[in-house]
C-alpha cells in the first residue's frame, strides 16, 4: 500500500487543504487497522473544515465526506465503534459439598440436583395437619440466573423449575421462598426421631471486578420462613454453604414408618463467571 502527500483543490474557491499520511488504496477503500474509507470529498464553500477521525475531511466546512468511517475498521471495532463486551455468564461447579442433618439414616440417601447452572430458592412441602405439624414431605424450587445491566452488572434469579417430591405428601401444603433475587445458601430446623421442620437461609449476590476478572459475591445469610414444625422436637444449629458456594438441590431420607423425612439436607455448588 502507499502512503503519499494529497492535495484536495476546489475549482469554486481556488483554495487546496493538504493532507497527510493517507493510506491510497486502488478500490478506494481502507483496509483493516486503517483510518481510510470510500468516499469522496465533497466541495463546498468557506475556509477548510477539521479532518475526522475515519478519513481525511471535506475540503471546506460546507461539505461532507461521503464516506464517513464506512470502509475503515478501528482498532476498537468496525467503523471506528468500540467493541461490544458481552455481559458474563454465570456457571455452577459440578463438583458439590453436601449439607446434611441425620436423625435417621437407616434408609438410602436421595441426591437430586437442580438443572445445569439453577440453583435453589426454596421448598414445596406438607405437613400432617395443624394440630401436628410434622414435616411429610419435600420438594426444592429451582431458580436460574440471569444478568442484568450493561456494566455495573446485577444478578437476578427467577423459578424456572422444580425437583421431585420425596417423602410421603399430606393435603396439608406448605410453601418458603427466599426474598426476590435471593438464593438458599443454608438451614436451620428442629428434629427428634426424624425431621420436624426446616427453616431456610437465603443470601443476596453481587457482581464485582471487570471484564475479563469478574466474581460473584455472596452475601451474609439471614432466616427467610420455615416449612414443618417450629415447636417439635429439639432445635439443630443452622448449617450454611461454604464461602462463595449456593445450594443447588436437596438430599433426603424417606422413612417408611413412620412416614417421615428421616434425613435432611442441600448440595452446595461454587459459582463462577465466564465471558462468552
Amino acid at each position: 500500500m502507499w502512503r503519499a502527500l494529497v492535495m484536495a483543490c476546489g475549482w469554486s474557491t481556488w483554495g487546496c487543504t493538504i493532507y497527510s499520511s493517507l493510506d491510497l488504496n486502488p478500490d478506494g477503500a481502507g483496509g483493516p487497522g486503517t483510518n481510510g474509507g470510500a468516499g469522496a470529498s465533497t466541495a463546498g464553500s468557506g475556509s477548510s473544515g477539521a479532518e475526522p477521525a475515519g478519513l481525511a475531511g471535506s475540503s471546506s466546512s460546507g461539505g461532507a465526506s461521503a464516506g464517513g468511517n464506512a470502509g475503515g475498521a478501528s482498532e476498537a471495532g468496525a467503523g471506528g465503534v468500540p467493541a461490544t463486551v458481552e455481559p458474563p455468564q454465570v456457571v455452577m461447579s459440578m463438583a458439590t459439598t453436601n449439607l446434611l442433618v441425620e436423625p435417621n439414616s437407616s434408609v438410602e440417601l436421595e441426591t437430586q440436583r437442580c438443572p445445569a447452572n439453577q440453583v435453589a430458592i426454596g421448598f414445596h412441602a406438607s405437613i400432617d395437619g395443624p394440630v401436628d405439624p410434622i414435616l411429610r414431605s419435600v420438594q426444592a424450587i429451582c431458580g436460574e440466573l440471569s444478568i442484568t445491566g450493561s456494566g455495573p452488572y446485577q444478578l437476578t434469579v427467577e423459578e424456572v423449575s422444580t425437583l421431585g417430591v420425596r417423602g410421603f405428601p399430606s393435603d396439608v401444603a406448605q410453601t418458603v421462598v427466599c426474598p426476590k433475587h435471593q438464593v438458599v445458601t443454608g438451614f436451620a430446623g428442629r428434629s427428634g426421631h426424624a425431621i420436624d421442620g426446616i427453616e431456610i437461609r437465603c443470601s443476596g449476590l453481587e457482581i464485582s471486578g471487570s471484564a475479563p476478572e469478574f466474581s460473584i459475591s455472596v452475601g451474609l445469610s439471614s432466616p427467610a420462613g420455615s416449612i414443618g414444625s417450629t415447636n417439635t422436637g429439639g432445635p439443630f444449629e443452622a448449617v450454611e454453604c461454604e464461602p462463595g458456594q449456593l445450594a443447588v438441590g436437596q438430599l433426603t431420607r424417606s422413612i417408611d414408618y413412620p412416614r417421615y423425612i428421616g434425613s435432611f439436607g442441600v448440595p452446595c455448588a461454587s459459582a463462577s463467571l465466564t465471558l462468552e
